[in-house]
């Protein structure tokens, strides 16, 4: 069975989790997002489509790739992102506090997009959810979305990262190109 004709996708999980990602951003009640699936199953171009499909003036998008090997600041791309005055003086914890005060003042919420997320150490998926949560007494600050292969389910399992993997709500597998 495929998808309705109107849809860019052949397969009905695409065509459904685009809804479920297109429901979960704009009702703005989840932070944390999930989409697995093997290489291949279309979890970029899915999210392309979905951000493509959102009011740009109710979401802004950034989307970050986390490639092998590499060690991601994410407080720092979000410094770039905000064009904050960050110095090699200023600390981590510095740069988290401007980020966070600069997301507090942003007219728009961001969706932050990390593909190849199987890739993201512990420390900077602990970093994500903290900074999620910076601000106690309101709304979160930013959302995520990570993409990546269904690997990510196991390391989000562990006792370290059990209290990031308790927080998504909406996970999303793709199953690719299977006969329907």
């Amino acid at each position: 069975m495929t998808a309705q004709n109107n849809s860019p996708f052949l397969f009905n999980d695409f065509a459904n989790a685009a809804t479920l990602l297109t429901n979960a951003l704009v009702s703005k009640k989840e932070s944390y997002l999930l989409l697995v699936g093997d290489s291949g199953s279309g979890k970029t171009a899915l999210t392309r489509y979905v951000c493509e499909k959102l009011d740009k003036n109710s979401i802004t998008p950034l989307y970050i790739c986390a490639r092998p090997a590499l060690q991601i600041n994410i407080t720092s791309i979000l410094a770039k992102y905000l064009h904050l005055p960050i110095t090699i003086c200023c600390s981590r914890t510095e740069t988290a506090h401007l980020v966070t005060m600069a997301l507090q003042n942003t007219s728009t919420p961001v969706l932050l997009i990390i593909d190849e997320a199987q890739f993201l150490l512990d420390n900077t998926l602990q970093e994500l959810r903290l900074l999620v949560e910076a601000h106690f007494m309101s709304q979160p600050l930013l959302s995520i979305l990570l993409c990546g292969l269904p690997s990510i389910f196991e390391r989000l399992a562990t006792p370290q990262l059990f209290p990031v993997m308790r927080r998504f709500k909406t996970k999303i597998r793709l199953r690719g190109l299977l006969l329907e």
